[in-house]
């Protein structure tokens, strides 16, 4: 097996793990729950991408992703020091 093909499960009790078809109040708890996770698991999180309703501006949907994933584009980053 490749380094590539390797991947890391975290160990983290039980009550910590995510279960099927878990639900939520909020997106604030949402991200609690992933963030108290990883920390137990040694990474954090971040939010990748969200999606809003049009007509109201509502965030309705994000996607948390551990903080190491995908490349940061040297755009942004240079915008970012601005």
């Amino acid at each position: 097996m490749s380094s590539k093909d390797e991947f890391y499960i975290p160990q983290v009790r039980d009550d910590k793990k995510q279960k099927a078809r878990l639900a939520f109040k909020s997106l604030d708890e949402t991200y609690e729950f992933y963030n108290d996770y990883a920390k137990d698991a040694g990474f954090s999180v971040r939010i990748s991408k969200e999606k809003k309703k049009k007509e109201t501006c509502e965030v309705f949907w994000k996607r948390y992703v551990c903080f190491k994933e995908g490349e940061i584009d040297e755009t942004w980053r240079e915008k970012k020091r601005q």
